[in-house]
């Protein structure tokens, strides 16, 4: 006897999860080919900068342009987790940037220029599991911004990049066992972030960096068993971030950060209440 095939109904908890997946792999794939996408515009960028470079070597500019195109292509490798050829591609934008510096070491711009090539190779090491070439470069990347900023202690910008690279900085000191440098390196990073924020109130995008400088210095609190202060800081980026929320409802990055700053605020909630 031939059995006829029964349709089964999914109950509905289990169309939800489908729906959230298939959600998911739409997604997915939607930001694979958008990533192929600009790494197809990124390679155009590059070919174009090495044209431009050929026909006028010595043009500082396009020595410059060509250091960007090959930054731009190694930020999108990177995103696809291709991060050896991001590293080959962000050395070579260092040779240049190198170059370009030593001509005229008295250039801010090709300091600045430097430092974000130093700070990218850092974050490339440190996620290829090579701690010590990350901290010579992060190291590297601090003494120009620390030298830029005393030159200009009022530029924002510099102020803020200063931050971000005390914050890079910070999980390569835990990860070698001084979780006390690492804590001072963060509480470095918010402070700068603190005057960028005060001196630009109305600049959202210097708000959601204050968001993360609490959330950043939370987890290391939290990491360190003072669970006071890692509440304390979660709590303060979470009121940022609800307001930055409130403001844009439909920024997904807003969103984001929100989302991960209610998480850490529960969590530390739990442990300050076991305390």
């Amino acid at each position: 006897m031939r059995l006829r095939p029964t349709s089964v109904t999914p109950a509905p908890k289990d169309v939800d999860r489908l729906d959230e997946l298939r959600a998911c792999e739409e997604a997915v794939a939607r930001e694979q080919k958008e990533l192929s996408k600009s790494l197809e515009m990124a390679q155009r960028s590059l070919e174009l900068s090495r044209v431009l470079v050929e026909r006028a070597p010595d043009e500082p500019r396009w020595q410059r342009g060509l250091a960007i195109a090959y930054e731009k292509v190694a930020n999108v490798l990177a995103l696809r987790f291709e991060l050896r050829e991001a590293r080959t591609l962000s050395e070579r934008s260092l040779a240049i940037r190198l170059q370009l510096s030593a001509r005229d070491p008295d250039n801010d711009l090709w300091q600045e220029d430097l430092s974000v090539t130093y700070e990218r190779l850092a974050d490339l090491c440190r996620m290829l599991g090579e701690p010590t070439g990350a901290e010579v470069f992060i190291s590297s990347c601090l003494a120009i911004r620390t030298r830029l900023c005393e030159r200009q202690p009022d530029d924002m910008r510099r102020l803020s990049a200063l931050s971000v690279a005390y914050a890079v900085a910070a999980p390569l000191l835990d990860a070698r066992g001084e979780p006390k440098e690492a804590t001072e390196m963060l509480e470095k990073s918010l402070v700068l972030q603190c005057q960028v924020s005060q001196r630009a109130p109305g600049d959202l995008h210097a708000l959601h960096d204050l968001s993360r400088a609490y959330r950043r210095l939370a987890e290391q609190h939290a990491t360190r068993g003072a669970r006071a202060q890692a509440l304390e800081a979660s709590e303060r980026g979470l009121a940022i971030a609800e307001s930055l929320a409130r403001r844009e409802p439909r920024n997904v990055v807003w969103q984001a950060t929100l989302a991960v700053l209610l998480e850490c605020t529960a969590r530390f909630s739990d442990l300050a209440i076991v305390d």
